[in-house]
């Protein structure tokens, strides 16, 4: 293993699978402790107008993975966003995944900040990857920047960069790793997202996201998402959403729906590859009040 990948090349979550694997400009606020942290503010217009001391809610999503019917290995991500002013918004993460060979473990810390025209997101990753036979292991810190600017009121663009730190490699095999231990660079991703948000809700909000990183091929990917049915409940309305998308290079179909109902949503999504198949997603959230 070269160039360990130690961040998901699709968006995290269900929803996110959903639109394409889109990662950036997302409104989905508990995924973006690992997407987008920017996404952690609270985007809707009330709370912009709100005063910056009043609270939002407490945001808890769980996820599980099957990558491509590796039925060996399942992907299991915790999310947490904390109640916090407005302009503020301070994020959790932690992923698991691996079998009897392989374990990968991250605890990620994200944090967001917000001005009139501009959001700015970090995040960083604590690392550990172990093999088991040879024994090796890689423990490395990584950051992510992520920028939003608003270009119109229903435009705007997103920009990230993963990855700007270096892992620390151990290994047991001097066959293998002729020093007991070393420094690694790792790689590096570029995302540019524009997303289009309508201000009538009956029309798709659409997603163009573009990325970059080294020794992947460059990506395009192209996703909506629609609601397409709401009850009439004045109180407690059910709310489904739709959702679908497509990558280039390698071609990829995404496809999901979203059910939400009170502070309890639910995301399923599968997506498929040429030559390896299909890989389903589902993910939890929770919404609580902060009282």
């Amino acid at each position: 293993v070269s160039q360990p990948v130690l961040v998901a090349q699709v968006g995290v979550g269900a929803g996110a699978v959903g639109v394409g694997g889109v990662s950036l400009g997302l409104q989905d606020r508990v995924w973006a402790v690992w997407n987008d942290p920017t996404q952690m503010l609270d985007s809707t217009q009330h709370a912009q107008n709100q005063n910056a001391h009043k609270s939002s809610h407490h945001e808890v999503g769980f996820l599980i993975h099957q990558p491509y019917q590796l039925q060996s290995l399942q992907e299991h991500r915790l999310a947490y966003v904390l109640p916090y002013p407005t302009k503020l918004a301070l994020g959790f993460g932690f992923y698991d995944s691996g079998d009897e060979r392989m374990r990968h473990s991250i605890i990620r810390f994200a944090f967001a900040r917000a001005w009139p025209k501009l959001r700015v997101g970090l995040a960083t990753d604590i690392q550990r990857m172990g093999f088991a036979r040879p024994y090796s292991s890689l423990f490395a810190l990584s950051f992510n920047l992520s920028l939003q600017t608003s270009i119109s009121k229903t435009l705007s663009l997103h920009h990230s960069i993963d990855n700007l730190a270096r892992g620390h490699w151990r290994s047991t095999e001097p066959r293998i790793y002729k020093n007991q231990s070393r420094l690694q660079r790792l790689p590096i991703r570029l995302k540019t997202s524009l997303r289009h948000n309508p201000a009538n809700p009956k029309v798709p909000i659409s997603y163009v996201q573009f990325e970059w990183e080294e020794s992947y091929p460059v990506t395009l990917r192209l996703a909506q998402t629609w609601t397409d049915w709401q009850s009439a409940h004045a109180h407690n309305p059910l709310r489904l959403q739709l959702k679908s998308g497509v990558s280039l290079l390698p071609l990829k179909y995404y496809s999901g729906i979203g059910i939400f109902r009170n502070q309890l949503s639910v995301h399923i999504a599968l997506y498929t590859h040429p030559h390896l198949g299909w890989s389903p997603a589902l993910d939890l959230q929770f919404r609580v009040p902060n009282d």
